[in-house]
């Protein structure tokens, strides 16, 4: 049997991260690459270390020569952020919804609020709506590249925030997850 002698592929960011190199993968089969998923850390590829606890998930979409282009399909926060924000004598708040973007392309996103102090079911529940509403209507405005862009450079969470404050006083106002179905 004859042994399949592999090589190294240059893995491509997409354009919301201005097209740079994340990696590398071995092949031998270059057919074999395409739909491969990727994990990148925003805060390493960018150096800005301000953003070390969000996480893209690309897949490997296309082969040219010897590089291989990505696109996302989502987007994560590393669970000790999480941890972090939700302490004792604070209230957090998840949730999970499917909307659709402008571009017709459906997306679970899955927020998270951190209250600043303890509080009543009742403001935790007007804040879940709300924060459901700002993220519906936002995706119908938006397509799924840019709804991406706003998120990664913390836009949407800073604009739900200043929407969210006028009910309760809020620590963190978060996307946990937000992924392309």
């Amino acid at each position: 049997m004859r042994e399949v002698k592999k090589k190294w592929m240059k893995i491509i960011a997409p354009k919301v991260l201005n097209g740079v190199e994340i990696g590398e993968t071995l092949y031998s089969d270059p057919s074999k690459v395409i739909g491969r998923i990727v994990w990148v850390n925003i805060g390493s590829l960018t150096n800005d270390m301000r953003r070390y606890y969000m996480k893209l998930k690309l897949n490997i979409k296309e082969i040219k020569g010897e590089q291989a282009s990505t696109e996302v399909i989502g987007y994560d926060t590393v669970k000790a952020h999480i941890k972090r924000a939700a302490r004792k004598g604070r209230s957090k708040i998840e949730d999970s919804f499917v909307a659709e973007c402008k571009n017709k392309v459906k997306v679970r996103i899955k927020p998270l609020i951190v209250t600043r102090y303890k509080t009543k079911r009742s403001i935790l529940t007007e804040l879940r709506k709300r924060t459901r509403e700002y993220y519906l209507e936002t995706c119908k405005k938006t397509n799924f590249e840019e709804l991406i862009n706003f998120v990664i450079n913390n836009k949407v969470q800073r604009d739900l925030k200043k929407v969210l404050k006028k009910v309760f006083p809020l620590a963190v106002s978060e996307v946990k997850t937000l992924e392309r179905i």
